[in-house]
């Protein structure tokens, strides 16, 4: 047997069936008496508070509309207080109806699961007050003050599910914030608003962050707004579409950082006189200003990144990567290592490249000349064809008779090759080829 508030605490939450368009959200109070037969009957009073309809018109007009604990003014108690459902009599109609108590189990128990581990805010449509159910995905919070509270109220974690756009303030340290769509849904936090440890997810992300000096850990988030600074930036950011001027905190990195189409985006480093951001896979067009000294420490690693350094930089320590392009108004006491691959290098590159009769032209109508080294391919084929097509004469007079070919000069002598005849014996002035003739090479003179 499960019970409501009169007995175990549970959260009792009453739903019942009237005529719709009966005043229940504006009246100050609705009289509904429960009963089970006609000799067991209670009444409760329901305010208009947290009362809504939770659902559309049906068969005969009738609609469900539903009470938070906060809404049921006087309780029922006694045998009456069980989960069932019951037959409702609106007293100021007479009319009779079924209606049913909702019990949510015990809040130390069952808001993790009723809340999903979160609380749900939506600024423009949610809904104010802090009882059950307000703050569900089906309910959300409409201001963070209230979700705060239906937070601590149910011991959840420090996790926020967040609908179109909210406004941080406070402290809100080691909160999450997590949305659905980056593009539809944003935090923007206030001036003075703590964020230290904060993450953020699928959500994006603006305002000032220099009250956060831990920073903050974000993914698959829009990090700034168009025409507007975000200040104070600092931590750990993974695949970011960057809008608007950043303004890096002490140290950023980031991995996955993108502009739109059309868009510029600003690292502005002003006013901090030591950051270091180190960005890589950097797609889009990026303008960097403001840094003035050894301080200011940037690396990018370039992934088709068109970067910029303005005329107000006049310090500082760069090193490009990756492939991008550059265009430097610095002053010349920057230090600056450009080692990106230019996309036009690569287009002169891909469009004036050799077709493959081209290639075997340069290949096989290139000049000898400084391809005759010793040991070299160019070298055995230069020695061949002289041996082909040079000069040569048998030597006699020696033992044993020499076959000699000469150089290109037909003077100088290329090599020399000993006569013999097949039997293996010298060919001499005095010993003529038993049989055929084999000339065996040696070593050239």
């Amino acid at each position: 047997m499960r019970y409501t508030t009169a007995r175990f605490g549970e959260v009792a939450n009453l739903f019942g069936e009237f005529a719709q368009g009966r005043p229940f959200t504006s009246a100050s109070g609705i009289n509904i008496e429960l009963y089970q037969s006609p000799d067991f009957s209670e009444a409760v009073v329901l305010t208009f508070s947290g009362c809504r309809e939770v659902s559309g018109s049906r068969a005969g007009g009738f609609a469900t509309y539903f009470w938070p604990t906060s809404g049921i003014t006087t309780a029922v108690s006694g045998s009456m207080d069980t989960e069932y459902l019951y037959m409702m009599r609106d007293t100021q109609t007479t009319r009779t109806h079924k209606g049913k108590f909702v019990l949510g189990g015990h809040p130390d128990e069952s808001a993790h699961q009723q809340y999903e581990n979160q609380v749900t805010i939506d600024a423009a449509s949610g809904t104010a007050g802090t009882d059950f159910p307000v703050g569900t995905a089906e309910f959300p919070s409409n201001n963070l003050a209230d979700a705060l509270v239906i937070r601590e109220k149910f011991n959840l974690p420090r996790a926020f599910d967040v609908l179109g756009l909210l406004t941080l303030s406070g402290d809100l340290t080691a909160f999450s914030f997590r949305g659905r769509d980056p593009l539809r849904d944003r935090v923007t936090a206030a001036s003075g608003c703590v964020l230290n440890s904060c993450a953020f997810e699928r959500i994006g992300v603006a305002g000032d962050f220099t009250a956060s000096p831990s920073g903050v850990v974000a993914s698959e988030i829009v990090l700034g707004v168009t025409d507007q600074t975000m200040s104070g930036v600092r931590g750990l950011f993974l695949t970011a579409l960057v809008r608007g001027t950043i303004r890096p905190h002490v140290q950023l990195i980031g991995l996955g950082f993108s502009t739109d189409e059309t868009f510029t985006a600003t690292l502005d480093m002003t006013g901090a006189p030591t950051t270091r951001v180190a960005i890589g896979d950097v797609i889009g067009a990026f303008n960097i200003v403001g840094a003035t000294g050894a301080g200011h420490q940037i690396g990018v690693g370039a992934n088709g990144a068109r970067l910029t350094l303005d005329s107000t930089v006049t310090g500082g320590i760069f090193i490009f990567t990756g492939v991008g392009e550059l265009t430097d108004n610095s002053t010349a006491t920057v230090s600056l290592t450009d080692q990106m691959v230019r996309g036009t290098r690569l287009d002169v590159v891909v469009s004036t490249r050799a077709t493959p009769a081209e290639a075997a032209d340069a290949v096989w109508d290139e000049a000898i000349t400084g391809h005759a080294g010793v040991g070299s391919t160019g070298r055995n084929l230069f020695d061949t064809r002289r041996h082909i097509t040079n000069r040569r004469r048998v030597v006699s007079g020696l033992d044993p008779w020499l076959e000699r070919v000469y150089e290109d000069d037909e003077t100088t002598t290329l090599q020399d090759a000993e006569l013999r005849d097949l039997a293996g014996g010298n060919i001499t002035d005095t010993n003529s080829p038993a049989s055929g003739i084999l000339i065996a090479e040696r070593d050239p003179v």
